[in-house]
């Protein structure tokens, strides 16, 4: 028999490298599993669930020995080498993707970066295209057919999945014998998520909890007692119910007519919302249907519980997230407007967890919500500089936020905090782009303004040797600046001819105008520099000797179009 908790999942994968969370791993194992199950691979993901509790029972010996982190060693070692791998060291390297799949779909924002982009806990549509199978994949990825919250005790759970059933049992009728026609239900609370899938045949359904391994078989009149308990409620739940399917379902259109035609009959009572707002004894638990309405965008059902009482906007779950945070956190912009407008002063509200949903937006780097949020701006603009959405984007290397707030407030950039430093001080410690340096240039980034201690943008960047951000720098400020002299001058002019390499025509042409017209920092630099050549002798300097003179030639030689030399 099977363990009944997450333990040897996690106990594995942290054996395989991976930083599983102790809490559970819930969300990326269902997304995983609503990958399997979509493929018709049911058999083989419970197949890989048996082999993962035998490897972490050390049930099984490979080359003389139970430990897995011997194991893995010798068989990535034979990855390496290319050595055709048995049948166990393939199954022992699908686990290691397995991992990895539930990984990237529970920690999504760890792997930002990865992605590309910001994408919800185990959002299963969007991280099909990342970590789906080539089966997924071959199936045009995952289409999402229905979503909508519940909330209710076990009676009306009980006549929701009477519904639900009737649904699915028409849908397999017309499906019949065709490919690409399964579905895939999750029950998705901010804290839980579990897996159903009805069997009208024989009138039951199979049950994936994570806290319960394996799936089991329940009779129907069984399920809303299971999920209830399931997701550590006493008497009423809330959660968000999602069903899934692929992109080449033959019969996709029809069932979302089904779904939208099943979704119509339900309306959330003032009693209801009341008693799944209460809070419960269980850490774990304790779900709301505001805070899962927010974490999936759903606005009907926020404006609808905001008419019944505000107060259910507002509440904070046993995790301490309120709806607002939820919102902020998976960027939905129409929740997050709806919610400022209800409460607006808590968007800049830090909560017992210490941190606003302002806060979780720029940690997330939801650009997209800076300017809908643009006319709540007077809650932040009496911040200390130190504390302003701009300087605390900046600190956090949020780049996508900084610009939104940019095109907003352009002179916010050049704000200086009780040390003199700015924003651009900050970036400059961080790792960006060269092109993030053109962006803080076009909004008008004084890279030479100087904090209390006499540090300015261009000597940190300097001082890092980041000679292509020196080149920008330089290009863009004019020539009334002291500019420092211990700097690269190889590597500096190479960055220089590199950057403008870069340019379309029109712009690079201007920046070559400037250097040669010394109307630019470089241009300047590179007088300056022919300037501490002259021999104190009272010799002519010959300015073709000079290295103004040898980059003019440079520029010339390289493009064409440039002006003539002016001294």
């Amino acid at each position: 028999m099977m363990p009944s908790t997450q333990a040897p999942l996690i106990s594995l994968m942290r054996k395989f490298g991976y930083t599983a969370n102790h809490q559970g791993i819930c969300a990326g194992l269902i997304c995983m599993m609503a990958f399997a199950e979509l493929v018709d691979e049911e058999e083989r993901f419970d197949q890989r669930i048996e082999l993962i509790n035998q490897l972490h029972a050390a049930k099984i010996t490979y080359e003389g020995t139970t430990d897995v982190r011997e194991m893995l060693r010798l068989i990535r070692d034979k990855v390496k080498k290319h050595n055709k791998l048995t049948s166990f060291e393939k199954r022992m390297m699908g686990i290691d993707a397995f991992f990895a799949g539930i990984e990237l779909a529970h920690h999504t924002e760890r792997y930002r970066d990865f992605l590309g982009e910001f994408i919800a806990k185990a959002d299963i549509e969007q991280l099909s295209d990342v970590i789906g199978s080539k089966k997924i994949a071959a199936r045009g990825g995952v289409e999402k057919v229905y979503s909508e919250p519940f909330i209710g005790n076990e009676k009306k759970l009980k006549r929701y999945l009477n519904g639900l059933s009737e649904v699915l049992t028409e849908y397999e009728k017309n499906a019949g014998d065709k490919t690409n026609t399964r579905l895939s239900i999750s029950l998705y609370s901010p804290l839980h998520r579990l897996r159903i899938k009805y069997l009208p045949a024989e009138e039951a359904w199979l049950f994936t909890d994570p806290n319960q391994l394996p799936t089991k078989k329940i009779p129907s009149r069984q399920l809303a007692s299971e999920i209830i308990s399931a997701f550590h409620d006493k008497t009423n739940s809330a959660f968000e119910v999602q069903v899934f399917t692929v992109a080449k379902n033959p019969c996709l259109k029809p069932v979302r007519a089904q779904f939208d035609q099943f979704r119509q009959f339900r309306t959330i009572t003032k009693d209801d919302a009341e008693k799944a707002t209460k809070k419960t004894a269980v850490q774990t638990g304790g779900t709301r249907i505001a805070h899962v309405a927010a974490m999936h965008g759903d606005v009907k059902t926020l404006r609808h519980l905001a008419d019944l009482n505000g107060k259910y906007l507002q509440v904070e779950d046993n995790d301490g997230y309120t709806p607002m945070l939820y919102a902020a956190q998976y960027g939905h912009e129409e929740a997050i407007t709806f919610l400022a407008s209800q409460h607006r002063s808590d968007l800049i509200k830090a909560t017992a967890l210490g941190f606003s949903p302002m806060d979780l937006i720029i940690l997330n780097d939801h650009a997209h919500l800076i300017k809908p949020l643009a006319p709540y701006g007077t809650l932040w603009a009496g911040l200390p500089e130190s504390e302003s959405l701009i300087f605390k984007a900046a600190r956090q290397v949020k780049l996508g936020v900084l610009v939104a707030l940019l095109e907003l407030d352009p002179p916010s950039v050049n704000r200086a905090d009780s040390r003199g430093e700015t924003p651009v001080h900050l970036l400059m410690r961080g790792e960006i782009e060269a092109s993030m340096i053109e962006t803080l240039a076009r909004h008008g980034a004084d890279f030479m303004k100087s904090s209390a201690q006499g540090v300015t943008p261009l000597s940190l960047a300097i001082n890092r040797k980041k000679w292509d951000w020196v080149a920008i720098m330089l290009l863009n400020q004019p020539p009334a600046i002291e500019i420092p002299k211990s700097m690269d001058a190889a590597a500096l002019r190479e960055a220089a001819l590199t950057y403008l390499q870069s340019l379309p025509d029109a712009d690079r042409e201007l920046f070559i105008q400037g250097i040669k017209t010394k109307s630019n920092g470089f241009g300047q630099w590179l007088f300056n520099q022919s300037a501490a050549l002259k021999a104190p002798s009272l010799r002519l300097f010959k300015e073709e000797a000079t290295p103004f003179a040898e980059f003019a030639g440079e520029l010339d030689k390289r493009f064409p179009a440039g002006g003539g030399l002016t001294l």
